[in-house]
């Protein structure tokens, strides 16, 4: 009995020290656990977060407002790419617009020269226009046989019988088709000054022979082709008309004839002999002929005698008229 009563009272005690360990462990845990923060510290340390996050995000929005610039430079750059592609590709039409004009007009130029082709014997009438030998010849024949008198569809004056063959012309033509383009780029790159006189004669040459072809016709009907009045017209008289009016010896061909001079730069043309301009007779200027040389009697080159203008060039104001480009 005294044995049961001491074993519970161990018992009892052992308990309350368990008991008693158990409340420390639990005083010390409570100590060690942070603190309720009180509402104004909770309150400033909200805004402090607040602070750091916004100046952290100030960084991020720099860059962002970076790229945002670079995007907006990236669009102005491809916009103007994109204008000059419009130029390049608007430069390449009018350079394919331009190739097809210049074709079309070598076309044209190569069809004027076919067409010139078939004349054997040029001629130029009293009139001053070049036409077929045979087919002039005939017309006035037959105006002689039926007592009418021949009149020029071009000047609508009479057409005396007074022939004048027009050998130069027909050289030039021969030129003028023996001439390949290669040849005529090589001439603009190697002299401009040069080759832009040579071509731009061609030039003017074809476009009066274009615009100019005429058909005198009376009764039987006359075709007769006008080259250029300045250049190739100035250049087809013949000794008769050098014999009519003397005058000085420029030069002389093998067959004793007497030429003129390059009239187009007066003695200092690069081809020299070869010149298609140089060989005409030296007194054959038939813009003077015509009454169409704009120096008129003050002209320093030899000439037939003047009869005063026939192109009503006083109406013009300056005294310039169609012919005012020839060269006397």
């Amino acid at each position: 009995m005294s044995n049961t009563r001491g074993n519970w009272a161990s018992a009892a005690a052992q308990a309350a020290a368990n008991a008693n360990t158990t409340a420390g462990e639990a005083e010390v845990a409570q100590s060690t656990a942070t603190p309720l923060m009180s509402p104004a510290a909770a309150y400033r340390s909200a805004h402090d977060a607040v602070a750091e996050l916004q100046h952290g995000l100030h960084g991020y929005e720099q860059q962002v407002s970076r790229v945002v610039q670079h995007i907006k430079n990236l669009t102005n750059v491809i916009e103007t790419l994109r204008q000059h592609y419009d130029a390049v590709v608007e430069e390449r039409d009018y350079m394919n617009r331009s190739l097809e004009a210049a074709e079309g007009r070598l076309l044209d130029v190569q069809r004027v020269v076919q067409r010139y082709a078939a004349v054997t014997d040029p001629v130029v009438a009293s009139d001053g226009f070049t036409y077929e030998r045979e087919v002039i010849t005939k017309y006035l024949n037959e105006c002689q046989t039926l007592k009418n008198v021949p009149m020029s569809q071009q000047t609508h004056k009479e057409l005396t019988m007074l022939l004048f063959p027009n050998r130069s012309f027909k050289r030039f033509l021969e030129q003028l088709m023996e001439t390949r383009p290669a040849d005529m780029r090589t001439d603009v790159l190697g002299s401009s000054g040069h080759g832009n006189n040579t071509n731009n004669s061609i030039n003017n040459s074809n476009n009066s022979n274009t615009n100019n072809s005429i058909t005198a016709s009376g009764r039987a009907g006359v075709n007769g082709h006008h080259n250029h009045k300045g250049e190739t017209g100035n250049k087809g008289a013949s000794l008769a008309a050098a014999a009519a009016a003397g005058g000085g010896v420029s030069g002389s061909s093998s067959g004793g004839e007497r030429l003129h001079p390059c009239v187009r730069v007066y003695g200092y043309c690069n081809y020299k002999d070869t010149c298609a301009y140089a060989l005409y007779p030296y007194d054959a200027c038939l813009s003077h002929l015509k009454g169409k040389c704009r120096f008129r009697s003050q002209c320093h080159e030899r000439h037939v005698d003047f009869r005063g203008p026939m192109n009503h060039t006083q109406q013009n104001g300056d005294g310039r008229g169609p012919a005012s480009n020839a060269v006397a």
